[in-house]
């Protein structure tokens, strides 16, 4: 049984200066992951909330393109809360990695704090990667779980076949305001927010 690797056994990123860490002969597998050496998630996390702690109508996400799409702060937050709660009743458990190919959008920061969130492991792609590119990145990342923008869903979802992630793990990053139709056999990302907010069981 091959043993999982921990946290602590994990290359630790530098916090100094990351782009020499990265390009000038690094010292590490860059076919496996690696450890952030600070508690990024929860530094981040405090002192954003500690920002617009006074201001829950805040617009903390904007469209630079379209100033009047943007997402509030008490929007947002729960919005994660409802996204982690759906990632974990669709089977998601602590550590797995789910890999999302889309380009930008104001709800794309709500993916990835969602998914860390629920406890998994965020790893984004280039949406102009080519199915085995994308094959190749989920077998590295070892993903669960697989979301993919509009454009790309077609290359997103023959490397999902390619390494036998099934239908009901992946997902389609259509954004409320588009009118796009998925194949059938294809759910919207937005299928992951469908929580009662009532029954108190959600994040």
């Amino acid at each position: 049984m091959e043993r999982k690797t921990s946290t602590s056994e994990l290359p630790r990123i530098s916090t100094e200066d990351l782009a020499s860490w990265v390009f000038n002969g690094p010292q590490y597998d860059r076919e496996k992951p690696v450890s952030i050496g600070f508690t990024f998630a929860d530094d981040l996390s405090s002192g954003f909330c500690e920002l617009v702690a006074n201001d829950d109508d805040a617009q903390i996400l904007i469209d630079p393109a379209n100033p009047s799409r943007s997402v509030p702060f008490n929007q947002a937050r729960k919005l994660v809360g409802k996204l982690a709660t759906g990632f974990k009743r669709a089977g998601l458990k602590v550590g797995d990695c789910v890999l999302v190919n889309s380009g930008n959008d104001i709800y794309y920061p709500v993916l990835l704090l969602g998914v860390i969130a629920a406890g998994g492991v965020f790893a984004g792609t280039n949406p102009g990667y080519k199915h085995r590119e994308l094959t190749h990145h989920i077998k590295i990342s070892k993903a669960k779980f697989l979301i993919s923008g509009p454009e790309p869903l077609s290359e997103s979802l023959a490397a999902a076949d390619a390494t036998g992630l099934s239908r009901d793990r992946t997902w389609v990053f259509d954004t409320w305001e588009e009118d796009f139709v998925a194949p059938k056999d294809v759910r919207s990302w937005k299928t992951l927010f469908e929580v009662d907010e009532s029954s108190g069981d959600w994040y």
